[in-house]
Parts: structure tokens; C-alpha cells; sequence
């Protein structure tokens, strides 16, 4: 996926609309939230796979949920988040429950 404009991305048409309220259940510093409108200025028109390297509190990933049918290769370099998204996913009644004892 190309972030800079590209003389071919220039001339195509957007497909995806801004909405730039994006629910994350996590709070991150340095966070990209705030940014993401610059950033849905400078991403591609359409593209077929979305990789994120830094993925804190998720806001670039949750943004393109909502826009794309792509599949994402989430990462970050804190072992402990990915964990609390693999629970999220793959566990939610469970930690729903256990919430809920606390």
C-alpha cells in the first residue's frame, strides 16, 4: 500500500467516505486517532491488503473496517495488546464474564 500520492492515485476517485468517529476500547499513547484524517487523505482509493505495524489503540484499523472488506495483518511490538485483541476476538463471553465478576 502506497501512502504518498502516486501520478495514477491522483487521478482516481476515492470509494471511501470519512467518518472519522472510530470507537477504540483502549486508550494509546501516541495514538493515531486525532490523525486520522490526514492519514485517510494520503491511503490509496481502494487496495487489496492492509498491514499495520503499530497498532495501539487500533483507530487507522477500525477506521477501514467500516470502509473495506481488505484482510488486515495486525502487529506491535507490545506482546501484552496483541494478547488483549486475541482475547477480544477470539474470547469475548468469557471476558465479558469475568469483567463482570470483578
Amino acid at each position: 500500500m502506497e501512502f504518498h500520492p502516486s501520478p495514477i492515485y491522483k487521478r482516481e476517485k476515492r470509494i471511501l467516505s470519512v467518518n472519522y468517529s472510530v470507537p477504540t476500547f483502549v486508550k494509546w499513547a501516541g495514538g493515531k486517532t486525532q490523525l486520522l484524517p490526514k492519514i485517510a487523505d494520503l491511503l490509496p482509493g481502494k487496495f487489496n491488503r492492509y498491514f499495520e505495524p503499530f497498532l495501539g489503540s487500533g483507530a487507522v484499523f477500525f477506521y477501514l473496517e467500516q470502509k473495506t472488506s481488505c484482510p488486515a495483518f495486525l502487529s506491535d511490538a507490545n506482546a501484552e495488546l496483541i494478547d488483549t485483541y486475541e482475547v477480544v476476538k477470539r474470547h469475548p463471553r468469557e471476558l465479558i464474564r469475568r469483567l463482570g465478576a470483578l
